[in-house]
């Protein structure tokens, strides 16, 4: 009888368990998009040092962004600089910025202009 009993409490909460007790549902997490070009400017504030302010022209990308206080900081025990987010760090129509490479490629003067247009002999300007 004792074990009968037993079998029947075991059961009883096997039930609730799967059937009874529904589980909550979780919240659903939002979807964090990151973009491959979100970047940072360093914000130095009214007494930062000079590194602060040497640096905070430029754009970097969150991944490459140096960390605050920077390593040059002669302030770093009272240091309030921060960041500027901006969620492209490509500005302007045409974002692809200037490339050395391509400056060096490039020096406004096209080969087709040249005296020599063709490599034949009958070639207009190959005469």
């Amino acid at each position: 009888m004792e074990v009968a009993l037993f079998i029947l409490i075991v059961c009883v909460i096997a039930v609730y368990l799967l059937f009874i007790r529904k589980k909550k549902p979780e919240p659903p997490t939002p979807e964090i998009v990151k973009h491959p070009y979100t970047a940072v400017r360093i914000k130095p504030h009214q007494h930062a040092c000079n590194a602060a302010f040497d640096m905070s022209h430029r754009v970097f990308l969150v991944s490459e962004a140096p960390k605050l206080p920077l390593n040059d900081c002669n302030k770093a025990e009272s240091c309030r600089c921060g960041y500027v987010h901006y969620d492209d760090r490509r500005r302007g129509k045409d974002r692809r910025g200037e490339s050395i490479v391509m400056r060096d490629a490039y020096n406004k003067k096209e080969r087709r202009d040249d005296e020599h247009s063709g490599r034949r002999k009958t070639d207009p300007g190959n005469v």
